[in-house]
């Protein structure tokens, strides 16, 4: 049987101290990056999201043009009544025709530069899915859903919230 010298001793605990300190700043370290991420994620309770309820696309659209948006509508098609989807886009030469035909998918993004499609959220659909799906090329305001080109989708979201007083 052998026996630790105090020397010995004395190293493990060292080391055993200094395995117990890393492991203590990792998990402080981990846990700031939980809340930092839950912070970013979901916003605080003082900051309220745009109210649009009731609103259709001829509201929101009046609501980012008092927001002072420099962006040209292409409107959408029409089902019986009020546009289901419409397009703002910097692009003097877009149209309808040629916005509509592009999907709305990251896979494509290229095409959206400088252009986004807005239209209402459908109560049958995943929109937490979706969101996730697009990423940065994509958001929910309110009762709507914009795709297309994140620079856009930004200044729209910033001019949201500058409006509505966050």
């Amino acid at each position: 049987m052998s026996f630790l010298s105090p020397r010995e001793c004395s190293r493990s605990h060292r080391a055993k101290g200094s395995l117990e300190l890393r492991c203590g700043l990792a998990l402080c370290c981990s846990l700031l990056a939980v809340l930092l991420g839950a912070a970013l994620l979901f916003p605080s309770p003082s900051e309220k999201p745009l109210d649009t309820r009731g609103w259709k696309l001829t509201d929101f659209l009046e609501h980012l043009n008092g927001c002072g948006l420099q962006l040209r509508v292409a409107p959408g098609r029409q089902n019986d009544g009020p546009y289901d989807e419409l397009y703002l886009t910097e692009n003097p030469d877009a149209t309808w025709d040629s916005l509509s035909r592009k999907p709305k998918t990251t896979k494509h993004i290229h095409l959206w530069h400088g252009s986004v499609c807005v239209w209402p959220v459908h109560p049958c659909s995943d929109v937490e899915w979706q969101l996730a799906e697009w990423g940065l090329h994509g958001c929910r305001i309110g009762d709507f859903l914009l795709f297309g080109d994140a620079q856009i989708l930004q200044r729209i979201q910033e001019a949201c919230r500058q409006q509505s007083g966050l």
